[in-house]
């Protein structure tokens, strides 16, 4: 038994020597080439910079400050001008897209930036403004078929009766169905203009 632990022993102080060999071997030659690879990036950087620096400095028609200032300015007004443009085509989308019908029912929003505002339901034949009644999901009622009821005043009828909502609960699921279609609107004009190119 004794034996066998110190062969054990042995085998595994042999095969460690051997690793830490081999990882000493492959460290000193990877070392010495990033170094080397590093001081030639150095010298290469210091001769583009003082090239750079010179250039500056030298007489032209120009300052060269000034020359270096009206290149970052023309770079930034031209990433400026590309976000303008996306951001054109994408409000675009937002601006057209503010009305649709859910449940049977007229819905109209606004748009601000990004956000869905004053959001609401309008009857289909009258185009009134619908109110709403939940009382089927309060608690103390004995309705067997809780609902939210979409009513209009003007008409006196039930337009639509959508199950086991809230107010808040719809008009959550009626954004989100709003922005899923301008989604897909996005993707048809990106496919569209893919196609013209």
């Amino acid at each position: 038994m004794k034996e066998n632990k110190k062969s054990t022993g042995f085998i595994i102080s042999t095969a460690s020597a051997v690793v830490s060999g081999i990882i000493l071997m492959v460290i000193e030659p990877t070392r010495l080439f990033i170094i080397g690879m590093l001081s030639i990036f150095i010298k290469k950087a210091k001769y583009l910079f003082l090239f750079i620096w010179n250039y500056l400095i030298s007489n032209h028609r120009i300052n060269g400050f000034l020359l270096l200032l009206l290149i970052c300015l023309s770079v930034l007004l031209t990433f400026l001008i590309v976000v303008a443009l996306l951001e054109q085509r994408i409000n675009k989308i937002r601006k057209t897209y503010i009305k649709d019908v859910f449940y049977n029912v007229n819905w109209r929003w606004n748009w601000n930036g990004g956000t869905i505002t004053n959001l609401w339901c309008f009857c289909r034949n009258c185009d009134m403004e619908i109110s709403y009644d939940d009382s089927s999901m309060n608690r103390y009622s004995h309705d067997t078929n809780p609902r939210i009821d979409l009513i209009c005043d003007h008409c006196g009828r039930i337009v639509s009766s959508i199950p086991q909502n809230t107010k808040e609960y719809l008009i959550g699921v009626i954004e989100r169905e709003i922005r899923r279609n301008v989604r897909i609107k996005e993707e048809e004009q990106k496919n569209k203009n893919i196609k013209k190119e």
